[in-house]
């Protein structure tokens, strides 16, 4: 199973780090984990130009 974790902490080593750290130690012995660090990229707020939903009805 491919399990991806979200982590939205802007403090790196913080007590997030440190809880998803020891929940990808225990799912990674049966699973495939990748984290991705939600601080790394420039996430905006909603616009509300509906791209969104002309991308999900083409494809």
């Amino acid at each position: 199973m491919n399990i991806l974790i979200l982590s939205g902490s802007p403090r790196k080593g913080g007590n997030t780090d440190l809880l998803v750290e020891a929940f990808v130690k225990g799912a990674s012995q049966n699973n495939h984990v990748e984290v991705v660090s939600v601080h790394d990229y420039k996430v905006n707020p909603c616009m509300g130009c509906n791209a969104c939903f002309r991308l999900s009805v083409s494809g």
